[in-house]
């Protein structure tokens, strides 16, 4: 078994309701780093940054009541609006 360092990947905190599906998107982007072939450390980093992009751009997003979705779609931009 491999052994890890341990790593501190620092953030900001984001004013939003719109949280919910966090740690499945955090967990499924780590993933999806991993078998794209990163090392464990980038794979988090590269998670972490798209994590905090579908937060911030869930910011403003209203759906339904109580804690929002992230918008997991955030990294494509003004090609999503075309996309539809």
């Amino acid at each position: 078994m491999q052994r890890y360092n341990d790593f501190f990947y620092p953030g900001w905190r984001i004013d939003t309701k719109n949280t919910h599906g966090t740690g499945c998107t955090l967990s499924s982007a780590i993933a999806a780093s991993l078998a794209k072939g990163l090392p464990l450390e980038g794979a988090v980093e590269a998670a972490k940054d798209y994590l905090t992009g579908a937060i911030a751009r869930a910011k403003t997003d209203s759906v339904g009541h109580g804690h929002g979705p992230v918008h997991h779609f955030w990294f494509y931009g003004d090609h999503w609006g075309r996309m539809k």
